[in-house]
């Protein structure tokens, strides 16, 4: 009788834990990974320095993963904020790859409608 309380005992602490590192695993991937999605959407694939930050990011997560396996709970912690600033900085670079490309457009813009308003001289 008591062996199987202990035995009970010990199923139902190793099924909490098993729960806790999954609520860890999805509650805390689920910032990187709306930050991947965030900074692919905006293009960071076709970045050069963004894309190793997404790579890195996504290395990251599955690093945690494999920490979360192993139980290191902290560390997978560690690796989650990590890809979570990685992929921030991925979306901040593309973002500011798209605004480079607008201003580069409109000072075409801008200088063409100069060429366009200068008077002309005659000799």
């Amino acid at each position: 009788m008591r062996t199987t309380i202990v035995a009970t005992l010990l199923l139902a602490g190793a099924s909490m834990g098993a729960c806790a590192t999954t609520a860890v695993s999805s509650e805390r991937s689920a910032a990187p990974r709306a930050a991947i999605s965030a900074a692919e959407e905006a293009g960071a694939e076709e970045i050069p320095d963004a894309r190793l930050h997404l790579k890195m990011a996504k290395d990251q997560i599955a690093s945690a993963e494999q920490a979360l396996s192993k139980g290191k709970s902290d560390k997978a912690k560690r690796l989650l904020e990590r890809a979570t600033a990685d992929a921030e900085l991925a979306l901040e670079l593309a973002r500011l790859e798209s605004t480079r490309a607008h201003a580069k457009e409109a000072w075409r813009e801008v200088k063409e409608l100069e060429s366009q308003t200068q008077p002309t001289t005659k000799p």
